[in-house]
């Protein structure tokens, strides 16, 4: 029998989902960070619902410190653009590490979401 191997605490750790919210200029900005799956759709949900309604329309969802996301993710990102376009507003993707980028790209959602390399790109934007 081959021993299962040991896989260290870091290894085993789950990134919980954090979010935060903010002001900037014309756009509310939405920092994601950590793994974005079933765990933290309620907290992804309820903060880009709160930055809509206490800042802005207009959305960035800052992912740069995502480091996972799966169906469910996919799901929350194309709930908000639908909410965010029924406000007339807009929502654009920044910085996506490259394991989310390829789940947006392998589903072809990357045709359907404004996608910037960098924050700053994203907040440089006009809005149309």
């Amino acid at each position: 029998m081959i021993p299962a191997p040991r896989l260290s605490k870091r290894e085993n750790a789950v990134e919980l989902l954090t979010a935060s919210a903010r002001a900037h200029g014309p756009f509310a900005v939405v920092a994601l960070a950590g793994e974005l799956d079933m765990t933290g759709v309620s907290t992804a949900e309820r903060t880009i619902r709160s930055a809509r309604s206490d800042h802005s329309p207009h959305l960035v969802l800052d992912l740069t410190g995502l480091t996972f996301m799966d169906s469910t993710g996919l799901r929350v990102l194309l709930q908000a653009q639908r909410q965010t376009t029924a406000q007339q507003g807009t929502l654009a993707l920044a910085a996506p590490a490259p394991a989310v980028r390829r789940v947006i790209e392998v589903t072809g959602l990357d045709r359907h979401f404004t996608i910037y390399d960098t924050l700053d790109e994203a907040l440089s934007a006009s809005i149309d």
